[in-house]
């Protein structure tokens, strides 16, 4: 029987059939990354700090909401009862609450915090995408209203710790003199959304922490991302004792773009900071 052949040498059968596997195969993919995006990891870490002067405090760090739909409520939502339930001495957040101010996202956002830990003080500073959403001041309004202390270029003494807010460094107004002009005598955390901001950190910072890269959000197998953005490419999750200040980058909890994740699960990040 004669096969039909294109003008590229491949039957039409061949095409049909190679054209279903693909699309099955694209079906399977977008199944599995929902899935990973969904399959919220709580990482445990306790980082060891030159200098340290406390003993163990915990820190429950968030990132990377994104609360413009249900789904990404949802892992939000989970997200900060997961952070109630470790009984942390400080929650911090550090910013992408949404990427949209509209009326029906910020009452998203405002469910999203609803359960954050009471008696627990909590910071946050704002993210590119916060910025990005049409109304950074309504964000803004909406996460103060939840119990969150939003820094923006500011320093706050929360019992043995300051915590110096830096402003979104790409869309904001981020500068590190806050924290270089703080001279109190309790060790010094620094919030920054984008993790590549640590090389301008001043050298009082203990520790930096931040989120932005989503970790990647979609990666090779082994946890390599396939693209990264603008202000987290040096530096895009866990810790690197070896940039210029300590920093801890959390993966986040939401997604932007497509809603999935690829070998690289949403995480609330628990970290125990002691003396090296």
């Amino acid at each position: 029987m004669r096969r039909e052949v294109s003008e590229g040498g491949l039957s039409r059968r061949s095409f049909l059939k190679g054209a279903a596997v693909g699309m099955l195969g694209g079906v399977a993919t977008v199944g599995f990354g929902r899935q990973v995006a969904d399959d919220l990891e709580v990482g445990r870490v306790t980082l060891k700090l030159p200098g340290w002067p406390l003993p163990a405090y915990r820190v429950a760090l968030l990132a990377d909401f994104h609360a413009i739909d249900e789904a990404r409520v949802q892992r939000a939502c989970a997200a900060v009862r997961l952070a109630a339930e470790t009984k942390p001495d400080l929650v911090v957040i550090a910013g992408d609450f949404t990427s949209r101010a509209t009326p029906w996202a910020l009452e998203l956002l405002r469910r999203s915090l609803e359960d954050l830990p009471r008696g627990v003080p909590c910071v946050g500073v704002l993210g590119n995408h916060d910025y990005a959403s049409g109304d950074p001041r309504a964000v803004a309004e909406t996460v103060a209203s939840a119990g969150v202390r939003l820094l923006r270029n500011e320093v706050t003494e929360i019992g043995p710790v300051a915590v110096a807010g830096v402003d979104d460094m790409l869309y904001g107004y981020g500068d590190w003199a806050c924290a270089a002009a703080h001279s109190g005598s309790v060790p010094l955390l620094a919030v920054v959304h984008e993790p590549d901001a640590v090389v301008g950190a001043p050298t009082n910072v203990a520790l930096q922490l931040s989120g932005h890269s989503h970790g990647g959000q979609i990666c090779l197998p082994f946890g390599y991302p396939l693209r990264l953005p603008p202000g987290a490419r040096r530096f895009w999750r866990g810790f690197h004792p070896e940039a210029t200040r300590p920093l801890y980058v959390t993966r986040g909890v939401g997604t932007t773009g497509l809603d999935l994740r690829l070998w690289c699960p949403p995480e609330v990040s628990i970290l125990t900071l002691i003396a090296k």
